[in-house]
């Protein structure tokens, strides 16, 4: 198999965890907006907690393939959006599951 192949994508898993988070950040006004207005937000609510898991996810591989690096500013900004997106889904699961009863 070729080198290529089998070295890790960091660049693209980046990319995929920062198009995401900046979708779900974008995601909060429109929710209010809507809000204010008075409409249904449930499609932002699900898109965005979709780009969260997908940021964790991305974060998660950048991680991975940085485990045996030096740990610089990227390291450590994959940890920080893993812990907030863990911190969100957790808080999202919350709300979900003391409303449901």
């Amino acid at each position: 198999m070729p080198a290529a192949v089998l070295r890790p994508a960091r660049p693209r898993s980046r990319l995929v965890a920062i198009v995401s988070g900046v979708y779900a950040i974008a995601c909060v006004p429109a929710i209010l907006l809507l809000e204010s207005m008075e409409r249904s937000q449930v499609f932002f609510h699900v898109t965005q907690l979709v780009a969260i898991v997908i940021c964790v996810v991305a974060s998660l591989r950048d991680i991975w393939a940085h485990r045996h690096g030096p740990a610089d500013a990227f390291f450590y900004l994959a940890v920080a959006v893993l812990l907030l997106g863990l911190g969100w889904i957790g808080f999202t699961l919350i709300v979900i599951f003391t409303h449901m009863g």
